[in-house]
């Protein structure tokens, strides 16, 4: 029978056995398509599934496979595969509705399989395939529950059809071998194994890697066989569907084996030209291919999960980029921050009805023409309506054009990544600042309430509507280049471990300061610049290097520097010097503080920096340096975009 005749058919009774599943409201499109495989894809919000049958797909082309189909009882061949293809795909999320079984079942158990196949492969030095055999282990999973309602024949048809069509001389990829041999074991018959034998190598590295991982299994699920997992009591210790959180660890762990023996067999550089049951046309190791991959692209995803291994104190995963890691993280718990929203919406009534008539009055410039007719006095006058039906309409009330945010002076200097307390060991390094597992400087630490503000900031800005107005840059106090661009370009460059000492790049300020703008600086300690005693450290650190250059013993130190050396501290110093001119620096930087709005923040004790700025009628906010830093951030940006007056003095918090 073609598949034009029997299309209908399988459409129909895939519909049936959707809604058997539980699917009830799920689409299901079972299509035509070129080429001479199959595929099927869910939607992210499983709101969909596809199945797509290739025109010269063929699942019984030889005698092998003929007696095989003979032997397992399949009629349609067809029919079968798109059975256990529905049922497979059904089984990533639930293949029966409320039973909560299914691999992975959900984004969470899926991010934590992924971080263990992850951890597996870095652990052999494989990487760029995480996708790929994640997808590979939690198919295996899968197939096993899968077994509990279908006798598997359709997948071997498929494996079949790919040894034939997309394996390699006729041979299956190792890894590819290794999977199949892995699910046959698991959940096959003894005729899958006899129609698939001709596909394998048989190396002894594949039968090794499967026994391994196989070993492990029986571990976990307490069985000392693991064959027909699906009817043994093992089952419920593998899947438990009382405890998903329990089971989301169990596979982390099950997937971190998997990757490690399994993995060995693959070349990042080629990978199998077979492809896994039920996926598209496009790159296996792509995220496309997995419907919990797609659902991590979005935002609110992401950050709801690194969020939620924050709190659990998992680490960053080894996944994902730190830097993309961090900017979720911050974007999802500065949101803790309270701050009001609605001080940009006002209402009006518009108009959207007309009824009646009246003579217009002198003063009216518009109205609605009705017609004309005739006064009390015979006059002939233009009528407009005497009525209307209102409709009320919130929009955004703002400035025409938003001043540019520029959290320009931030404290990026060591002293940042401190307590409040500014605790230190014996050798000087941090102590008690928190949780490091997941923020490299510890949420303890200064420099964490800094960040926390600052995304807090981004966030009220996007609520607001303005964050496509403006433009964000920042100006560390620890001498880096400025960043500007768009808000989560300059967000991440902020996400690496503060350093070094604290100064002030006069010039780079000067070169970023502008009129209609508003800068926000951030520090725990004097400025370089503005601080009279700086200068005379580094007047100081300069005479005894030259000292030392010169061969001159001091009270300080004995002994000699080199000639690059004692450039480096001469050039430090010349630069010191001249950002040090203090009535000029000073004169240059009121001026350019006078084309803008400014605001400080000073983590601890008063500095000459602060009281500078309250003497030029600047505000300075004095802060403990803990979540009240983060709260005085957005509680000040929050107030100046409400268009609240920015007025001199102090505020202690």
């Amino acid at each position: 029978m073609s598949l034009e005749s029997n299309i209908g058919q399988i459409r129909t009774h895939l519909q049936r056995r959707k809604n058997q599943i539980g699917l009830i409201g799920t689409r299901l499109n079972v299509n035509e398509v070129s080429g001479n495989s199959m595929n099927a894809h869910i939607s992210t919000d499983w709101s969909e599934i596809e199945e797509n049958f290739g025109k010269e797909l063929d699942l019984v082309p030889d005698k092998e496979t003929q007696s095989f189909a003979e032997k397992r009882g399949i009629i349609d061949a067809k029919m079968k595969a798109g059975e256990d293809v529905l049922e497979h795909e059904c089984g990533h999320r639930e293949n029966k509705a409320g039973e909560r079984l299914g691999c992975p079942y959900n984004l969470w158990t899926h991010e934590r399989i992924k971080e263990g196949v992850a951890r597996g492969l870095q652990e052999i030095g494989k990487k760029g395939i995480e996708t790929y055999v994640t997808n590979a282990f939690e198919d295996v999973l899968d197939n096993i529950n899968c077994r509990r309602h279908t006798d598997f024949a359709g997948q071997t048809l498929f494996w079949n059809n790919q040894g034939l069509v997309n394996s390699q001389n006729g041979i299956f990829n190792q890894f590819y071998e290794a999977f199949v041999k892995t699910n046959l074991l698991l959940a096959g018959r003894a005729a899958d194994h006899t129609l698939l034998k001709r596909f394998y190598t048989n190396e002894r590295q594949v039968n090794e890697a499967v026994k391994l991982f196989v070993d492990e299994l029986k571990k976990t699920s307490g069985e000392q066989s693991v064959v027909k997992m699906h009817e043994k009591r093992g089952f419920q210790t593998l899947f438990n569907p009382q405890d998903t959180r329990a089971r989301a660890e169990l596979w982390h762990e099950l997937g971190y084996q998997f990757a490690r023996h399994l993995g060995k067999l693959l070349d990042e550089s080629q990978m199998p030209d077979e492809r896994m049951f039920g996926s598209g046309d496009e790159d296996e190791n792509s995220p496309e291919q997995n419907p919990f991959d797609r659902e991590m692209k979005i935002p609110g995803n992401r950050q709801k999960i690194a969020k939620e291994r924050y709190e659990k104190r998992f680490g960053l995963a080894v996944h994902r980029d730190v830097k993309e890691q961090l900017y979720d993280l911050y974007k999802s718990i500065s949101r803790d921050i309270p701050v009001e929203t609605s001080h940009y919406t006002a209402s009006q009534s518009i108009p959207i009805v007309h009824f009646g008539r009246r003579f217009v009055k002198e003063d009216e410039q518009k109205f609605k023409f009705k017609g004309i007719g005739f006064r009390e006095d015979g006059e002939i006058d233009v009528r407009t309506s005497k009525h209307s039906v209102s409709y009320p309409v919130s929009f955004k009330k703002h400035k025409s054009k938003f001043p540019n945010f520029k959290l320009a002076l931030m404290d990026r200097s060591r002293s940042m990544t401190l307590n409040t307390d500014n605790e230190t060991d014996t050798m000087g390094n941090p102590v008690n600042i928190g949780n490091k597992e997941s923020i490299p400087w510890g949420d303890n630490s200064k420099y964490h309430f800094a960040l926390k503000g600052y995304f807090g900031v981004d966030n009220f800005l996007e609520r607001q509507g303005v964050a496509p107005y403006i433009e964000s840059c920042v100006l560390g106090f620890s001498g880096e280049s400025a960043v500007r661009g768009k808000s989560n370009i300059v967000a991440k460059s902020l996400l690496t471990l503060p350093s070094g000492a604290t100064s002030l790049d006069v010039s780079g300020l000067e070169r970023e300061l502008e009129e209609n703008a508003l800068l926000l600086s951030i520090s725990d300690g004097e400025v370089p610049g503005i601080e009279r005693e700086a200068y005379a450290f580094f007047e100081n650190k300069f005479n005894i290097a030259k000292q030392k250059y010169q061969g001159v013993s001091t009270k300080h130190d004995t002994g000699e520097i080199s000639e690059p050396e004692f450039a480096r501290e001469e050039a430090i110093f010349k630069t010191t010097e001249q950002m040090f001119n203090r009535n000029q620096w000073k004169k240059s930087f009121e001026l350019r503080l006078a084309k803008c709005d400014m605001a400080h923040i000073q983590v601890g004790r008063q500095t000459e920096f602060s009281l500078y700025l309250q003497d030029i009628n600047k505000p300075v906010i004095y802060v403990r340096g803990d979540n009240d830093l983060s709260k005085a951030m957005v509680s000040f940006v929050s107030g100046y975009y409400r268009q609240k007056p920015v007025q001199g003095g102090i505020r202690i918090i």
